[in-house]
């Protein structure tokens, strides 16, 4: 487990990666306060090491980090969102490109 978080609007996000060398993935889950898995989003890319650092807050529902090397992430949970069946849409991944230099 790289983190996790307690959410405002109630359940948990948690980052977590693979132990498999040079095919490792990030797997990002939002929980429900009863800790059931609501929705999860997968990122990675083959022969990379999935490092996760600089894990920030950013906001209530908002949390940032660098991912295999210099790439920005940036998890928004979207409670107001239902999505299909209620499940799915809440959980938003961005930015996935260099960041500043």
């Amino acid at each position: 487990m790289e983190a996790q978080f307690s959410l405002p609007a109630g359940g948990y996000l948690l980052l977590v990666t693979d132990d498999c060398p040079f095919e490792e993935g990030l797997h990002i889950y939002l929980l429900n306060g009863r800790q059931e898995l609501v929705e999860e989003d997968i990122l990675g890319c083959p022969y990379t090491a999935a490092i996760v650092e600089n894990v920030q807050v950013a906001g209530d529902n908002v949390v940032t980090f660098s991912f295999i090397g210099d790439h920005q992430v940036t998890v928004y949970d979207q409670p107001q969102i239902l999505g299909i069946l209620g499940r799915k849409g809440r959980l938003k991944v961005s930015g996935i490109s260099p960041g500043p230099r």
